[in-house]
């Protein structure tokens, strides 16, 4: 006699339960996944955003000249926003000129809308956009022993506009950079 074998409706539960936890498992690992993915590439994206601008400032701050009573590296104002100029030697002769003077550019922050402008000539209305993420600039260069330091604070999403999180939350990250430049050094004789 051949017996005939059956599901019964307690093994169709079974293998239902234990799908279901398979399948809630690697859900949860997925959406895990993605959400640590995410953090990271914000975070990566802050770092790169940072890591430019300030590349961006150290390139010009080395073509600087300047002296005691006529400094290559200056922390201001421009139209109320937080900037620093820089004498630059144009004609590359090492001397700081006068007449004519050597070209001045700028870094300018505005905090409304979390941009650097860069100015390759303070008297030209001329400008680049070279970030819009900067959350917090540091454009009060430390200067002591021939040294500057610069400090670059970059945010994700620094207005809350696509987060709606502070800075420094999990899905707002902030990364700060900092860099110290030594200034080039010109010999007079």
């Amino acid at each position: 006699m051949s017996r005939n074998r059956a599901v019964t409706l307690m093994d169709l539960l079974v293998g239902t339960v234990i799908f279901a936890l398979i399948l809630l498992s690697v859900s949860v690992i997925n959406i895990f996944s993605q959400k640590e993915i995410r953090i990271s590439d914000r975070n990566s994206q802050c770092q790169k955003e940072a890591a430019y601008v300030l590349e961006y400032i150290i390139k010009e701050i080395y073509n600087g000249i300047g002296d005691f009573s006529h400094p290559a590296v200056v922390s201001t104002t421009i139209d109320s926003n937080p900037s620093i100029i820089i004498r630059k030697d144009s004609n590359r002769n090492g001397m700081i000129d006068l007449i004519p003077a050597d070209l001045q550019s700028a870094f300018v922050y505005n905090a409304d809308s979390y941009e650097i402008f860069y100015y390759p000539d303070v008297s030209s209305p001329s400008r680049l956009v070279i970030s819009k993420n900067i959350f917090m600039p540091d454009f009060v260069p430390a200067i002591k022993d021939n040294y500057i330091t610069i400090e670059i604070t970059a945010c994700w999403d620094p207005g809350g506009k696509k987060s709606h999180a502070d800075c420094g939350s999990q899905d707002n990250p902030l990364v700060t950079m900092k860099n110290r430049i030594t200034m080039p050094s010109v010999s007079t004789h």
